[in-house]
């Protein structure tokens, strides 16, 4: 009895599909009806036959709009809607016959799943059949049946228990292997998605996981057949799903198993990082396409997903991995960067892979740095790295390099000023010292460089040296104005105030030499360095001046430290403005006889509205006496310079 309605099921399967058949071969063989021709048709067509005249050859004949009625609703609904219908009538009679067999046992297990594998099969094959006719639409009935197939695989094998684990890891291959093929011959990326899910999730439908090394050797050829077919059919977006199956079984396999030897963790983790740097490269390089969102994702997560897992594989083997975690940085920066320089040289135009995988190199060199140094060493060399960044990009007459200097170069600032080594910063360390002399130097060396190679890369490159500028001044004032911090003498202090203004008189010389090749972006930056230069070094001196004043070593013996202090700042910042002023004069330059005049108006401020109700009257007139002698000196100068500072400033 069973035999038989069994057989009377697979009959009726077939008999549906021939019905289907029959009803689409009759619509295709139906001749067209066509309305007798009306009287001003046929004289269009007689017109048509006859031999025109040559001036009517010119003109395009009138379009004539076919008259053939549409089909009505009685037509539609008796031809198309009942066949389908029909279709899903005798399909429903069919599901409900079986449940009833199911439910009274007259089918096994066999059975069932022998009838589930042939409905999957003639499910594919519908979607076959039907994607002439209907296009994509038909390959619902392709994904279905391969959707079918592995949950009849799984049913057989964890319910009914009639396969072993390898045959039904075998059958659901080869259900992928099928429905990726029958994908890729379609053109359809959905079903080529519906292949590859369940090829992912083919271990946890089985319960076949096994070892490790079998798991990520199943993963690595799935990988490889779906690579292959999203690089023929050039489907980016396979290729992320296809990465993000395999992040998921290698955090498995490493994070949670982790009963893999070192060795074969590190042979995987190099292979599938190795994999999916290759698969932009398919793209940008061989065929030299631009490159895809899918692509710039791949690439980054492949880096910092990858990085993270062997990192994590070091560190449950704590023997080695302080000893190899800065190299394995080091490789990853390599990697990135020779991929870089192939997208350079194979496919320069694609700037925004270019820039990524630059992004990479830098960050993964960079993450190195603290993993094998540690004390000065950190910021010097980032400091060093970012310099190799700058020169490269001047060599190559490219900004793309300059804009990774910029971050290096600020995260060596905030790990010296930031980061403690010991109990105290960097900024503290004698060392910290040093670094700052190299730093200024560096700065000096790149203002020089951009001036030689005044263009469009020069300005960039000034920035870069004026920000180093404005850190250094940070670092002197830090160490002047925080003295019970600050390890640093008063000849070394000097040193470093010698550096930062000498270095900025060093650039504002060579400016001046170079002073027609520079843009006028770049000249107004020369002045504000000029103005700032003056800026820093009064305030150095003033700083330097009220800190001698209270340690004893400035006029320890006249009157109070206040009046001292109040009395001597008075005097600097005149006779600052006074020095200035005159060199203003001697050099013709305008903005530093502006400089001049305003600190003479601000000492004069000072004077008159701080020191004329705070002093006594012996420093009132040590105060205004010298005030007044430089005023009268300031005023000299002006007369006496009078016709060259009207053609200064009317520009003659």
């Amino acid at each position: 009895m069973q035999f038989i309605l069994f057989v009377y099921a697979v009959v009726l399967t077939i008999w549906i599909a021939q019905l289907s058949g029959r009803i689409e071969r009759i619509e295709r063989g139906k001749p067209a009806v066509r309305p007798a021709p009306t009287p001003k048709l046929a004289a269009q067509s007689a017109a048509k036959i006859s031999p025109a005249p040559q001036a009517t050859l010119r003109t395009a004949p009138p379009q004539v709009r076919s008259t053939a009625p549409s089909a009505s609703f009685e037509e539609t609904v008796g031809a198309h809607w009942f066949q389908w219908l029909g279709i899903g009538a005798l399909i429903i009679a069919l599901v409900f016959f079986l449940k009833w067999a199911f439910d009274n046992g007259i089918i096994g297990p066999s059975g069932r799943t022998m009838i589930g594998y042939i409905l999957a099969i003639g499910a594919m094959g519908a979607g076959h059949v039907l994607r002439k006719r209907y296009g994509s639409w038909a390959l619902t009935f392709t994904g279905g049946g391969a959707l079918a197939s592995y949950i009849v695989t799984w049913t057989a094998l964890h319910r009914y228990g009639l396969m072993d684990e390898s045959v039904a890891m075998l059958l659901n291959i080869l259900t992928t292997v099928a429905t990726c093929v029958l994908a890729g011959r379609y053109n359809a990326l959905g079903l080529a998605l519906c292949g590859i899910i369940g090829g992912f999730f083919t271990p946890i439908l089985t319960g076949s996981e096994g070892s490790v090394f079998m798991l990520l050797s199943y993963v690595l050829l799935l990988d490889l057949g779906v690579l292959v077919l999203a690089h023929m059919r050039r489907w980016h977006a396979l290729n992320f799903a296809a990465f993000i199956g395999t992040a998921f079984w290698e955090t498995y396999a490493f994070v949670f198993e982790a009963d893999a030897s070192l060795q074969m963790g590190i042979v995987f983790i190099a292979l599938f990082a190795s994999l999916y740097l290759a698969i932009p490269a398919a793209y940008t390089l061989v065929r030299k396409l631009p490159s895809q969102d899918a692509d710039i994702s791949i690439l980054i997560a492949n880096g910092l997903f990858h990085f993270a897992v062997l990192m994590f594989w070091l560190s449950e083997h704590s023997t080695i991995f302080e000893s190899v975690d800065a190299f394995c940085a080091v490789i990853f920066g390599l990697a990135f960067g020779a991929y870089s320089v192939g997208v350079y040289m194979r496919n320069p135009r694609d700037a925004r892979l270019l820039v990524t995988s630059l992004s990479l190199a830098v960050l993964f060199v960079s993450i190195a740095v603290p993993m094998q140094f540690t004390g000065i060493w950190i910021p010097l060399i980032w400091s060093i790295e970012a310099a190799l960044l700058l020169i490269a990009s001047m060599e190559l007459q490219g900004h793309t390099l300059q804009r990774f200097a910029w971050p290096v170069m600020g995260v060596a600032y905030f790990w010296f000023f930031f980061v403690p080594d010991g109990r105290e910063t960097l900024l503290f360390s004698p060392a910290g010292f040093w670094l700052g002399l190299l730093w200024a130097a560096m700065f000096i060396a790149f203002a020089f460089m951009a001036m030689e190679r005044a263009g469009t890369l020069s300005a960039p490159v000034l920035a870069f040296a004026f920000a180093g500028a404005v850190f250094l001044t940070v670092l002197l004032f830090a160490h002047v104005a925080l003295p019970a911090r600050s390890t640093l003498s008063f000849t070394q202090r000097l040193i470093e105030a010698g550096a930062l203004i000498g270095g900025g008189y060093l650039v504002l010389a060579q400016a001046k030499r170079k002073w027609q090749k520079l843009s006028a972006d770049e000249r107004h930056g020369m002045v504000a360095l000029g103005i700032g230069v003056q800026i820093v070094t009064v305030s150095y001196l003033t700083a330097e001046y009220l800190r001698g004043v209270d340690d004893g070593y400035l006029l320890s013996g006249i009157g109070s430290k206040y009046q001292a202090k109040q009395v001597g700042v008075s005097m600097l910042w005149a006779v600052y403005g006074a020095l200035t002023l005159i060199a203003g004069f001697a050099i013709r330059l305008g903005a530093l006889r502006s400089f001049s005049v305003g600190l003479l108006l601000l000492a004069v401020a000072k004077m008159t509205l701080v020191d004329f109700f705070s002093l006594g009257t012996g420093a009132r007139v040590i105060g205004f006496t010298v005030l007044g002698i430089l005023l009268v000196a300031a005023s000299f100068l002006y007369q006496h310079f009078k016709n060259e500072v009207k053609g200064f400033l009317q520009g003659k």
